[in-house]
């Protein structure tokens, strides 16, 4: 079984779309928002292809008007 395992995707959805080895499973250890432009996107791609996503301190963030404590407030609201 090939387990394909990603993190930090930050709304990068032309990463997400250059992944192009086989897997089997895909599992996300979180952080979707934040930083790149497409979060909406980005978030729709991992919901049709991973199992499992752990929530990141980003999206726990930006989910609930916190800080995340790691970068400047980002202005990226998915509303």
């Amino acid at each position: 079984m090939r387990v394909a395992i990603i993190s930090d995707v930050h709304a990068n959805l032309a990463t997400l779309e250059s992944i192009h080895e086989p897997y089997d499973l895909l599992l996300c250890l979180g952080d979707l928002v934040d930083y790149g432009p497409q979060p909406r996107e980005a978030i729709q791609w991992v919901r049709e292809r991973a199992l499992k996503v752990i929530r990141g301190n980003h999206d726990q963030a930006l989910a609930y008007g916190m800080d995340c404590r790691c970068a400047p407030a980002s202005s990226i609201h998915l509303s």
